[in-house]
Order: C-alpha cells, then structure tokens, then sequence
C-alpha cells in the first residue's frame, strides 16, 4: 500500500496501487480480531450495499480477497471517473 487514509470502527482504508493496471485504488481492510464465529454480518452487509449500489459517488468493487485462515479480510474498491 501506498499510505494509510483512515480507520474506523470496522476497518482501515489505505491507499494503494494496482501493479497490474497502475490505478490507484482504496483497499478496506476489516477489523477482524474481536470476531470469534467468521465473518462479520456488518461486513457482508457493507460488501452487498457496495456490490448492487450504482452510483457515481459510490466506489466499485474490484475485488475481495480473504486470508487462508479467514483472519484478514479485503475489499478492494476504485472510484470512477
């Protein structure tokens, strides 16, 4: 990642650059350490908002990546243009 933008109650945002297209992008990741049963419900409700949300002032969804052990969790998001 690039630099840290900010952190709230459910995870840090950074800034950070895609090494396949060059474009800047916001990677979320989720506070997962207080979580004892998998995956949080306020994120899978965050994701689903921001996967069927069409709007200009809404990031996309690039893509999500989850740890082998579900222990770090990622959204990767671009604002277009």
């Amino acid at each position: 990642y690039l630099n840290r933008i900010e952190e709230g109650t459910f995870g840090i945002v950074y800034r950070a650059k895609d090494k396949r297209t060059g474009e800047i992008v916001a990677m979320k990741r989720l506070k997962m350490e207080r979580e004892k049963e998998g995956f949080p419900i306020t994120s899978l409700r965050e994701i689903n908002t921001l996967l069927i949300a069409q709007h200009p002032n809404v990031v996309t969804v690039r893509e999500i990546v989850v740890g082998s052990n579900m222990d770090k969790i990622f959204i990767g998001m671009f604002q277009k243009l």
